[in-house]
């Protein structure tokens, strides 16, 4: 029943944050990606080459159009979004 009940929430979740989800750039949401799985902002520019700056750009922007206030909030966001995958 437990399992149940943490479907439903999940995909209450996903319903109430799909609008947020569809705001995010397909290099934002890479980013978020990266971050999700503990890379640092300078591993992500190295990976993508670009700055760290640039990075820091997108973790601002992606930290706004979610409105997030956690790193464990950024983290269920990529989790329920399938952006992080084993």
């Amino acid at each position: 029943m437990e399992k149940v009940k943490r479907v439903l929430d999940e995909n209450e979740y996903i319903r109430n944050n799909y609008k947020k989800f569809a705001l995010l750039t397909k290099r934002e949401k890479e980013i978020l990606t990266l971050l999700s799985i503990g890379k640092s902002s300078m591993e992500i520019a190295d990976q993508l080459f670009i700055s760290k700056e640039t990075v820091a750009t997108h973790r601002k922007n992606i930290i706004r159009k979610l409105d997030v206030k956690s790193f464990a909030e950024l983290l269920r966001f990529a989790l329920a979004f399938d952006l992080i995958t084993d």
